[in-house]
């Protein structure tokens, strides 16, 4: 086993990777700090997805971000391994090191592409709202079923007789009460059954979480303090059962102010009392989803807007605007005309304006734009601007959704990147005229 590690760590039989760049030092030291660099890069990256994935425990696909991590990981420790083989011939450490970053690489690629259709079947932003405008619709289909409900109660009121309601009649003095044959049947009663007097025996029928409610409604009615007797409660049926009812009355009063009569009518309202409680379940389903969207929004760095086409009314833009454009949204909303057109620098102006008016004339359905903003303070930042018109079914476009990115970092990234290829350019040059000059040297 000793011997194993010898082999693979000293091979003496091979000579270390520097003496292949002829002992230059610029060369070597191109290397060693590429490679350095590389490796604590390939390094740091998996430390911040394990951050990222402690921070946020509903992340989907941590299992993913793991084998990444792993992947990256493997990938530095090659670069890590190339500095080694600098002054010291592993390269079978190396081999091996790089056999099993391939393996990595391998399970990684094939695991993703196992997990892609889970990844494309998320729900978007788009689905999102499209669910919360399907709830709205449902909720409204509900108001809508509601109204037409009471208008239904109004015209039954209006004819009691054709609408099947049951009636009653009471004598609050004798305490006399008639019930109608539809109030019986309506509990579950055959016709021929007395339920009783109205002050009594009926107000044995109510539930007892409604009976003081109706009781003191009716004494109310009865005292002149409401022009109307109007209750909702629930009813106990022969067989036990609970019905919703509205009941409904009218007194009359003698000259001393006493009711000598109330009439009224009874209606089973169980399927509307069923409606308004599935309409309350899908209004809490909606604030939930609306919480839920809400929180996304605000959790998002991208700053999520929309307009109103052709006339460019905003309709909404999320908390990151704040912290992007460094200006609070009211001000957003109180100038909507002008206050984004300031930020934008003077040469880039045109270009996002030309696009602009070519969405409003409808000549253009989308747009990707990079551009400069220069904030308050007279930082500059680059933004990505993404957007996408919809169009109603007649050709009409109706509102502008887009997504906003500061890519201010990117853009100082590539012009760093821009600015290294520069000087390993020229540093290839000044290479070439040494090597250059080095042959012809040695030719003479």
């Amino acid at each position: 086993m000793i011997n194993f590690f010898d082999y693979i760590l000293l091979a003496e039989t091979f000579i270390p990777q520097g003496n292949c760049y002829l002992g230059q030092p610029n060369l070597i030291w191109l290397h060693l700090i590429s490679d350095s660099l590389i490796t604590l890069a390939y390094y740091v990256i998996p430390i911040l997805l394990v951050y990222l994935i402690r921070q946020r425990q509903d992340l989907p696909f941590k299992g993913l971000l793991i084998l990444f991590g792993a992947f990256i990981i493997c990938g530095g420790t090659t670069h890590l391994i190339e500095i080694w083989t600098l002054w010291d011939p592993a390269y079978w450490l190396s081999g091996s090191i790089k056999a099993i970053t391939a393996i990595v690489s391998v399970y990684t690629a094939i695991k993703l592409y196992s997990i892609l259709p889970r990844i494309q079947n998320s729900p978007s932003l788009a689905g999102l709202e499209q669910l919360n405008q399907e709830l709205k619709s449902q909720i409204e289909e509900r108001i809508l079923a509601e109204q037409s409900l009471r208008k239904r109660e109004q015209r039954w009121q209006l004819a009691l007789q054709g609408a099947n309601q049951g009636i009653w009649d009471w004598n609050p003095k004798t305490n006399e009460t008639f019930f109608s044959s539809r109030c019986k049947e309506m509990l579950g009663y055959d016709e021929n059954y007395e339920i009783g007097n109205y002050k009594h025996q009926w107000w044995t029928h109510i539930h007892p979480d409604d009976v003081d409610q109706v009781i003191k409604a009716m004494e109310d009615h009865l005292a002149q303090k409401t022009s109307y007797y109007v209750q909702e409660y629930r009813l106990r049926c022969n067989d036990g059962s609970y019905k919703w009812i509205l009941d409904q009355g009218q007194a009359i009063w003698d000259e001393a102010g006493d009711a000598v009569r109330v009439v009224g009518s009874i209606t089973d309202i169980s399927d509307r009392k069923q409606t308004e409680e599935a309409f309350l379940e899908n209004e809490k389903a909606l604030k939930s989803n609306q919480d839920r969207l809400d929180a996304i929004m605000s959790s998002l760095q991208d700053v999520v807007w929309s307009v109103s086409l052709p006339s460019g009314i905003l309709r909404y833009v999320n908390i990151a605007f704040e912290q992007v454009y460094g200006r609070p949204t009211f001000e957003l909303f109180s100038d909507q005309d002008n206050l984004w057109r300031q930020f934008i620098v003077p040469e880039d102006f045109e270009r996002v304006d030309k696009a602009w008016e070519a969405v409003q004339e409808n000549r253009r359905q989308s747009w990707d734009l990079e551009y400069r903003i220069q904030l308050s303070n007279g930082e500059i930042r680059w933004l990505n601007d993404r957007a996408h018109v919809v169009i109603r079914d007649n050709g009409t476009s109706v509102h502008l959704h887009g997504i906003t990115t500061d890519i201010t970092k990117r853009k100082q990234q590539e012009a760093e990147l821009q600015q290294l290829n520069r000087e390993l350019q020229q540093l290839n040059r000044e290479l070439e005229i040494r090597v250059q000059q080095r042959t012809a040297a040695l030719l003479e």
